[in-house]
């Protein structure tokens, strides 16, 4: 299944599919279990358990993703981004303008952490590494375990 929702208001919930788009003005999306996943988001927190790819662009709420396989495109004005565990096989990119964005566990990829106002804390950064994954908040902390 490869679904493709748009919703003005209201959640939407996605388990055990291959690829979806999900557009959403107001509500929240949680999704579980998938490989290629696109969310383009109003207002409403944003919850994913497994993906190997992932694109989220975000206005108003968090986002938090158990784990990553290989890609994230993340952006988000207001609001925290965490992810407990991404494991990086492509360059990958997560903005925020304002909130925190915490990553628990990342491995594959160089980090290049920026922002304007705020801490950052980044452990185990190999600058060696090919693949980079660049964070910036303009507003936040940003923090890598």
């Amino acid at each position: 299944l490869k679904p493709t929702i748009k919703s003005s208001v209201g959640d939407v919930k996605i388990t055990k599919v291959e690829e979806a788009t999900i557009e959403v003005g107001t509500g929240d999306v949680k999704v579980d279990d998938i490989k290629t996943l696109t969310v383009k988001q109003g207002t409403g927190d944003t919850k994913v358990q497994t993906v190997e790819s992932i694109s989220v662009d975000a206005n108003t709420g968090d986002v938090k993703i158990q784990d990553v396989k290989n890609k994230m495109s993340i952006s988000n004005t207001t609001g925290d981004i965490k992810i407990q565990s991404a494991t990086i096989n492509e360059d990958s990119n997560i903005s925020n303008k304002t909130g925190d964005i915490k990553v628990q566990s990342l491995t594959g990829a160089y980090i290049e952490a920026t922002n304007n106002v705020g801490d950052i804390k980044v452990n185990n950064n190999d600058r060696k590494l090919e693949l980079t994954c660049t964070m910036h908040t303009n507003t936040g902390d940003i923090r890598v375990n």
